[in-house]
């Protein structure tokens, strides 16, 4: 199994016009083509194997503190526990929402 848990932004005050190419290149490095090297790497041996999971995660809370992982991390743990059972071998492409009530759903 892989879990591909990291990501950040930087603070951006100037908005759409105030971002610079390098602000948006180091965002998709970090936060897209390290998660997609990764799975590119376990795909080999998942393969090889038969088998695997490839778990993404990402953080809201990224934007206001650099250790964002830690947040709900009991919850968390519990979901990628799941999601690394052979329970979840038809489970893919679903978003999976533990923020402590951060972000409304309804």
């Amino acid at each position: 199994m892989l879990v591909n848990n990291v990501g950040a932004v930087r603070m951006r005050t100037g908005g759409f016009f105030g971002t610079r190419d390098d602000d948006f290149a180091w965002a998709m490095e970090l936060n897209f083509f390290i998660a997609l090297r990764a799975s590119r790497a376990a795909l080999t041996e998942m393969v090889t194997h038969g088998s695997g999971a490839i778990v993404n995660v990402a953080s809201v809370n990224a934007f206001f503190q650099p250790d964002a992982a830690t947040v709900d991390y009991g919850a968390a743990t519990a979901a990628l526990v799941n999601l690394a059972s052979d329970r979840a071998g038809n489970v893919t492409g679903a978003n999976y929402l533990i923020d402590g009530g951060l972000i409304k759903t309804t």
